[in-house]
């Protein structure tokens, strides 16, 4: 299993009562392997290595995914890494500048 269902609800009875809806928690290590994978993508490329369209999934990836580790130190530095990274191979791609801290774009 891939991670944790928590409920707060108390489960329901076989006439109709109330249902608890579980929760998926992702498990820590996890997360850190879903953001080291694409670090290490990032690092390792001279230019950028995705397109418009993974590069925003990634920014939402960096922006979200982070806030499910215990320790938010922890989360800041991903975030920062996946910054600096960034900052290094956009130059190199035909891309407007990234803001992962500003609210996700509606298209």
């Amino acid at each position: 299993m891939a991670g944790k269902f928590q409920s707060n609800a108390v489960q329901g009875d076989l006439f109709g009562g109330p249902v608890a809806q579980p929760r998926y928690v992702p498990k820590p290590q996890h997360v850190r392997n879903r953001l080291d994978c694409a670090l290490a993508e990032l690092r390792a490329a001279t230019t950028m290595p995705w397109d418009r369209s993974w590069l925003h999934l990634n920014e939402l990836t960096f922006r979200d995914i982070p806030r499910h580790l215990p320790d938010q130190d922890e989360a800041a530095r991903y975030r920062a890494e996946f910054k600096r990274e960034l900052e290094r191979l956009l130059p190199t791609a035909n891309f407007e500048r990234v803001d992962i801290d500003a609210p996700p774009r509606r298209y």
